[in-house]
Formats: structure tokens, C-alpha cells, sequence
């Protein structure tokens, strides 16, 4: 079964999905899983796409390099930065080589900034030295 208005020539897989993340990366990549789910009908598959994981990137020249090969395999870049200098490099390249680009992280950030009357801290889970 396809979905409405869907036509199998528009079900081509794989497609890339290229996930950047200044940690892990497991939230955006389950994000990205879930949101997969939504087209299982049109490709009669689980994961109709080849995530790649790109983690603890915390260089701007690293995030650019990544976006460059994103162009090169025609990806969907999903990130999750919370440094306001990678996050404009990786915007700035994205529009460079016309990649499409979400990020995750951003708007989230904002709006409970305002919620909570605070500051988020712009500092990566990753360097935050936490016991869990």
C-alpha cells in the first residue's frame, strides 16, 4: 500500500540521512528512526534510509568537511549542536552546497530559554562531566 498521493518512482532507496551531533548523537538518530516510521507504507520497509552518524563534532572545519560530503551523496543533514559557531557553519555550508538541513536542537533551546527564564549553558553533553 503507498500513502496518499505517492507514486513508487518517488520511493527510492536508499536515501542518506547524515545526523551530526556534538555528543553522541543517539537523540537525534532515535528522532530520526521515529520520524522513519512515517514511511514505512511508501517503501514497505522499516528504515527506508542509511543514517550516518557523525559525533562529537565540535570544529567548524570538521562540520563544514561533513556537509561537503553530504552535497556529494545528496543528504538530509540532521543535527543536534549547541554551539552557536558550529551551528552557523553548518547552516552556511548547507546552503553552500544546497543540502537540506534540520536542526533539532535550536528552536527546542529557545523557546525553554524563555519558558525558564534562563540561559542554556551552550556547553555539549559530552563535556559536562555528570554521574549518571
Amino acid at each position: 500500500a503507498q500513502g496518499a498521493g505517492q507514486s513508487m518512482e518517488s520511493c527510492i532507496l536508499p536515501k542518506p540521512i547524515f545526523i551530526l551531533s556534538d555528543c553522541t548523537g543517539e537523540s537525534a538518530a532515535r528522532t530520526v528512526r521515529a520520524a522513519l516510521n512515517q514511511f514505512e507504507l511508501c517503501f514497505n520497509q522499516k528504515a527506508p534510509a542509511t543514517i550516518m552518524v557523525f559525533r562529537f563534532i565540535e570544529s567548524e572545519q570538521k562540520a563544514h568537511n561533513i556537509i561537503q560530503t553530504a552535497a556529494k551523496e545528496n543528504a538530509l543533514v540532521v543535527y543536534t549542536l549547541v554551539n552557536p559557531k558550529t551551528v552557523a557553519a553548518v547552516q552556511t555550508a548547507c546552503k553552500v552546497y544546497h543540502v537540506r538541513y534540520v536542526d533539532l536542537w535550536s528552536t527546542l533551546l529557545d523557546q525553554m530559554e524563555e519558558h525558564l527564564q534562563a540561559v542554556r549553558s551552550l556547553v555539549p553533553m559530552s563535556s559536562l562531566n555528570r554521574r549518571v
